[in-house]
């Protein structure tokens, strides 16, 4: 990837029926660099964003993540390599505890199923990545004795 793109978009390209979502789209974001998608609604910007992050398969065009196609990976092989989107309403499990929230990112970053009859804190192959989640953000002593709402 040497000085190119990070994330570089070509020809993407989805249509429902007739109707073009993305048309076309080409877009390089560089290393450092902050982009926006902006539009009224029914725009296209979330079939975008769905296309890049894998949610949506692609009419045409590629899609490439530090110079290497990813147009036809799922979203789990995406989020593994770095690549992921964060969504405009964010919230904590309030009757988790911080480490407990924490496992869950986990276990979806690593593309596991939601295992919702297993607890997440008993998983060390969870709590430790959580556990150093919560050092990297600075609340290593958080884990799984303070509640993640009173943080």
């Amino acid at each position: 990837m040497s000085g190119g793109a990070l994330l570089r978009i070509e020809g993407l390209e989805k249509r429902f029926g007739g109707l073009r979502a993305s048309d076309g789209l080409d877009l390089d974001v560089l290393p450092g660099e902050l982009h926006a998608l902006i539009g009224p609604n029914g725009a296209g910007k979330s079939t975008a964003i769905g296309q890049i992050t894998g949610e949506i398969p692609p009419d045409a065009g590629r899609i490439l993540f530090e110079g290497e196609d990813i147009t036809r990976l799922p979203p789990a092989r995406r989020v593994r390599r770095g690549l992921s989107r964060s969504f405009q309403i964010v919230q904590l499990l309030d009757d988790e505890t911080a480490e407990a929230n924490a496992a869950l990112a986990v276990q979806a970053a690593q593309g596991h199923s939601f295992r919702f009859w297993r607890d997440a804190t008993r998983d060390e192959g969870l709590r430790a990545p959580a556990r150093a989640l919560l050092r990297r953000a600075g609340l290593p002593d958080a884990r799984h004795r303070v509640l993640a709402a009173d943080l």
